[in-house]
């Protein structure tokens, strides 16, 4: 079942162009919003943008770890979807020099 995301999330996630700041309260979605907006963004291919341009600051070791682990899940989910996508793929294993 997708993500229904609230109208300031779907503007985080496809904001482009510029960078942002997600304040929020814990368990208020962060996280997901994060993973969603650099996953969608790196698995564009028209956008050449590959994960060593990125910059996502969290603020604890724990909360670096999770983030790389959910984006690993997110990437391996849509590469089940499209197993032909040969950029999904490389951006996949550009994930593990974040």
């Amino acid at each position: 079942m997708p993500v229904k995301w609230t109208d300031e999330q779907q503007k985080a996630i496809d904001s482009r162009g510029k960078g942002i700041v997600v304040p929020a309260a814990a368990g208020s979605g962060k996280t997901a919003v994060l993973i969603e907006r650099v996953v969608s963004i790196l698995a564009d291919p028209s956008n050449m943008i590959t994960p060593d341009s990125l910059l996502a600051v969290t603020f604890t070791t724990d909360a670096t770890a999770n983030m790389k682990r959910k984006l690993g899940d997110e990437f391996e989910k849509r590469i089940s979807q499209r197993p032909d996508d040969m950029w999904l793929r490389k951006q996949q294993s550009m994930l593990a020099g974040a």
